[in-house]
């Protein structure tokens, strides 16, 4: 019987962990139900079981894009796509970036070459890093969502038009939604992040929905509009519809697009589902999951760079190992054979045996250094939770107070520290009302102040209530419309 190997995929989106567990024999997929959970206990059992784990993370920061750059040495790529990055983003936090290649051609002002990045802040991706740290050993990858999502909607439905055009994906979540234009060969071109969800459960209403696509229709047409006007010469036809499979839900959608004239083809998710027993309603669902699956040929792996370095130690530790007891072996075979065995012989081998020994110390000695290096981590962590691991308030409240339109009230602001993974981070909550003459453009209003927020090099939104019923009068005409917004807030040296 072949053997099986047990694999935990996770995804982490919106502070939380979701994850199936799977058995994976002769390349079928046989998995287990979802779970998911804000307590660290169960996840950590799961991580324990399992011989591989394979992550999809959602950054709302995250930058997805393509650049022509010269034709250089792989160290000088690395550089100029940092700095392409840098230029796109008003973030001034470190960025982690990867790449991939995707074509040489010659340019009017020498050769060029064509890479798709994603670029992402750092302090964002060593936090998931952390809580994932003791098993780091089992992680083969970390990716982002938007490069989950398009690779599994290419591989799964593996239409004849996906070889040559262009499509446009949209992921709608409970508290996020993003747009995302992926390539023919699964890379993602273009992504785009909204502090903006739909409501599931008892809190899900049919007026709300339709309110809410049509805003997002109109940032559909507008992401639409900007890329083909970026890349021009590419004419966007097809749109995918994942992240929710209610037939209510989208219904909506589909009238949302027809209505906002983008003239995209609306495709609601896969068709089949490539997990045994699972329907394409669950694929659909949870298609973040399922995209850990075939992103290993295409995706960007963004575990950070002091693993893969330390992976590429050991495997050169372990190769050195193995190398010379092969060596030892085949001098010990060719020093012993029929022939009678000489003095000089017996020396040259036990001065080679004395070398090896001697090798075998000085690359102990190594590792163990290595090992204590890593000691200091904790001196680091306690420094960045004592110090580093503040508010910069002076910052944050004139920054803040910059951003608060004239007709946006702040009522109340409460910031509190938590305990989260180990490290102390920073949440509060801001609420106030909305002076507008309707809810429409309450809620305008409302999604402009959360954009500026979430742009903010202090301030991480992670959640944003709107409550139009029963608003207060203004008397002149308008009302108020009740708002409360969740916060996450940057530490000090790492925002501006």
């Amino acid at each position: 019987m072949p053997k099986s190997k047990r694999i935990l995929s996770v995804s982490f989106k919106e502070t939380q962990f979701e994850w199936i567990e799977c058995e994976e024999r002769s390349g079928r997929l046989s998995c287990q139900t979802i779970s998911s959970s804000r307590t660290d206990r169960d996840f950590l059992s799961a991580c324990k079981r399992a011989s591989s784990i394979y992550v999809t993370a959602h950054f709302p920061s995250l930058i997805h894009s393509f650049a022509t750059i010269p034709k250089v040495s792989k160290r000088d790529i690395a550089k100029l796509v940092a700095q392409e990055a840098l230029e796109k983003t008003i973030l001034s936090e470190k960025l982690h970036t990867g790449y991939i290649h995707v074509r040489d051609f010659a340019g009017a002002d020498g050769p060029k070459r064509e890479v798709a990045y994603v670029a992402v802040p750092e302090q964002d991706l060593m936090g998931l890093w952390h809580k994932l740290k003791e098993f780091s050993s089992k992680i083969r990858h970390i990716i982002s969502l938007p490069a989950a999502l398009v690779t599994c909607i290419s591989q799964v439905e593996a239409h004849d038009w996906m070889a040559v055009e262009d499509f446009v994906l949209v992921w709608v979540g409970e508290r996020s939604s993003l747009i995302a234009v992926s390539a023919p060969n699964s890379l993602v071109k273009v992504s785009r992040h909204m502090p903006f969800g739909l409501e599931r459960g008892n809190q899900f209403s049919t007026e709300k929905a339709a309110g809410y696509f049509k805003d997002l229709a109109k940032d559909i047409s507008g992401s639409v509009k900007s890329y083909e006007s970026e890349f021009r010469g590419t004419r966007l036809k097809h749109l995918y519809f994942v992240g929710d499979s209610r037939a209510e839900v989208e219904s909506l959608f589909r009238q949302a697009v027809d209505d906002s004239g983008i003239g995209l083809n609306v495709h609601a998710g896969v068709q089949r589902s490539p997990i045994e027993g699972w329907t394409p309603a669950q694929a659909n669902e949870h298609i973040d999951l399922i995209g850990n699956f075939f992103i290993k040929q295409t995706g960007i792996n963004l575990v950070p760079k002091e693993e893969k370095i330390r992976r590429g130690l050991n495997y050169w530790f372990e190769a050195s190992f193995a190398g010379l007891g092969v060596l030892i072996l085949i001098l010990f075979v060719i020093a012993f054979r029929i022939e009678p065995v000489s003095q000089d012989r017996l020396d040259a081998y036990n001065r080679l045996r004395q070398d090896w020994e001697t090798t075998h110390q000085e690359l102990t000695i190594i590792k163990k250094e290595m090992n204590v290096l890593t000691s200091f981590q904790g001196w680091k962590r306690f420094y960045d939770d004592t110090y580093k691991n503040q508010p910069a308030w002076d910052g944050l409240i004139s920054e803040v107070a910059t951003l608060i339109p004239h007709n946006v009230i702040v009522e109340s602001v409460q910031i509190l520290p938590v305990q989260s993974g180990g490290s102390l981070i920073w949440e509060g909550q801001m609420a106030g009302k909305i002076k507008a003459e309707n809810w429409q453009n309450g809620l305008n209003l409302l999604r402009q102040f959360g954009i500026k927020l979430e742009r903010s090099s202090f301030v991480h939104v992670t959640n944003v209530h709107y409550a139009p019923q029963n608003p207060g009068n203004a008397g002149d005409g308008d009302q108020y419309f009740g708002y409360q917004i969740t916060l996450r807030l940057s530490p000090r040296g790492q925002g501006s």
